[in-house]
């Protein structure tokens, strides 16, 4: 068996262990470009920790829109819950953008669809703002749309939650689901370097830390922000604490997740002897090498020390960028004789700020601007570039990964020198011992099971020029709006509440999108 059946085998594995969802031919699972890990000392808030961080932290990476896809790409800003409040409202300062369909609805019997519909926006916008707008633990000036996580416990290491699992290269298991094609098993050495000089994000967090400055003493000036950067001989050096961070004159929102253009105020400090051991673990004579611009390149070494640094959400980010395997400076692996030994757990996503009989009813309402579909086709395939597509439902977790092969001289010194292996974070590694493992130890998430929602709205709105097939404009028009989806125009005057409609090659309107440029993107309850 090729090493790409066995990531097969582990994409099966994960995708029959979810049984949450009443039609399973409407979930898919895409893994994390690279391993996201995970430590309780992550949710640490005045010096102890913080459950509420913790779940509030997994709320906000959780609330994004991913393409449908076996690797996590997540539309750059748009999040499940501005589109889900957009719509609905949250009966205080948003108003909400459904409205009732009203017609084939006869008039002797609109003033009870009339109530019908008044009582599912009322319930709806209570639902949200009773438990999707809580104060960000962080910035209290923020608001998260919180998610119930369980088991919660799943960071701790010691939780009875885990189990054990194998793969291995010559065991084949019965694939129902198409194999993955965006995730595969390479070695990911560092970022290119166009993706360094040209991602804003990148360059915002890198030439606005401390530590990698200091290290490499740059001193550098950004055409985007000015840096004053914080010596780190003057901070007192105590691992994951937090400290003030370098204050750019202009600000960019380095948190995708929070959509905040606050600067940050909690990039952590470490004992900077810990940089030295780490360049010598990785005969590294230097830990940072900066690029043309000026900005530090990620290599396995510096990544550790971000790792260490910065705060949770814009590890995450960096993450999703660094480990797409076209973002990323990769080699193949020549080795066989694969074992993968982990400890995983399933966690489950509950978000009861969505309100489903809605959804379900959602014959009997439209939405102002759209065209039917355009939040989703309802499409389990990658055609669907609706606005709330899909929604992550269950994160894969695992802990103490332990990869056996019969190992070739090259991939060894490639092991060695990478930060990941596959969707695998193998940054924290020791070198592969003489049992021929390679050992990456502590938590990591690595695999999100998503949900694609059904067509929605299933109605257009009424207000908008009917198309007819004689149109021109009925043609697909194949051009992008801000998310990178596609839009398609065709008719679908809609049916009204009484009827069920079953067009998915609805059109986009991309009057309504609320996403901005998707930088390394290919989406209720």
């Amino acid at each position: 068996m090729d090493i790409d059946d066995l990531i097969q085998n582990i994409h099966q594995f994960f995708i029959t262990q979810y049984g949450n969802s009443p039609d399973q031919s409407q979930t898919f699972l895409a893994f994390e470009p690279l391993g996201l890990m995970v430590s309780p000392d992550d949710f640490m808030h005045n010096g102890s920790f913080n459950p509420t961080l913790a779940s509030q932290q997994i709320s906000m990476i959780a609330d994004v829109v991913p393409a449908i896809s076996d690797a996590f790409q997540q539309d750059a800003l748009n999040k499940i819950s501005d589109q889900y409040s957009a719509l609905t409202g949250d009966g205080n300062n948003l108003l909400g953008s459904i409205m009732l369909y009203s017609k084939n609805i006869d008039a002797d019997q609109l003033d009870q669809y009339v109530a019908l519909f008044g009582n599912l926006k009322a319930n709806a916008q209570q639902r949200f703002s009773q438990s999707g707008e809580q104060a960000s633990v962080l910035n209290p000036s923020l608001q998260v749309a919180a998610c119930n996580v369980s088991p919660g416990t799943w960071y701790d290491k010691d939780s009875p939650i885990w189990q054990k699992k194998t793969f291995q290269q010559n065991q084949s298991q019965p694939i129902n689901t198409p194999p993955p094609n965006q995730t595969k098993f390479v070695w990911k050495l560092n970022p290119n370097a166009q993706i360094m000089s040209n991602n804003l994000h990148i360059q915002h967090i890198l030439l606005n830390h401390p530590t990698l400055l200091e290290t490499t003493q740059l001193h550098t000036e950004s055409v985007e922000t000015k840096v004053n950067p914080v010596p780190v001989a003057a901070v007192p050096v105590q691992a994951k604490t937090a400290v003030a961070s370098v204050q750019p004159e202009t600000t960019l929102p380095t948190n995708v997740m929070l959509h905040s253009t606050v600067p940050q105020d909690n990039i952590k400090v470490i004992n900077t002897g810990n940089i030295s051991a780490a360049e010598s673990e990785n005969n590294s004579s230097q830990a940072v090498k900066p690029v043309d611009n000026g900005t530090p390149i990620i290599n396995r070494t510096n990544y550790t020390v971000l790792r260490n640094t910065l705060p949770f959400s814009q590890m995450v980010n960096l993450n999703r960028v660094i480990g797409l395997n076209n973002n990323t400076v990769s080699q193949p692996v020549n080795s066989n004789q694969f074992t993968i030994d982990f400890s995983y757990s399933l966690v489950n996503i509950d978000r009861d700020w969505i309100y489903q009989p809605l959804l379900d009813k959602a014959a009997l309402w439209y939405a102002l601007t759209m065209r039917a579909g355009d939040f989703s086709t309802g499409n389990n395939d990658a055609t669907n570039k609706g606005l709330l597509r899909c929604i992550p439902k269950a994160m894969i977790v695992v802990k103490d990964v332990t990869i056996t092969a019969t190992w070739s001289v090259t991939d060894k010194q490639l092991a060695a020198s990478s930060y990941g292996f596959g969707c695998f974070n193998i940054s924290g590694s020791q070198p592969i011992n003489t049992n021929n493992q390679l050992i990456a130890p502590g938590i990591q998430i690595i695999a999100w099971i998503c949900e694609v929602l059904p067509k929605l709205p299933l109605n257009d709105d009424p207000g908008l020029p009917v198309i007819t097939s004689s149109d021109p404009g009925n043609q697909p028009q194949n051009t992008q709006n801000d998310s990178g989806a596609n839009t398609t125009s065709v008719n679908n005057e809609g049916t009204g509440p009484d009827a069920n409609s079953t067009d998915s090659n609805s059109n986009s309107n991309t009057d309504n999108s609320t996403n901005s440029n998707n930088s390394g993107s290919t989406g209720v309850n």
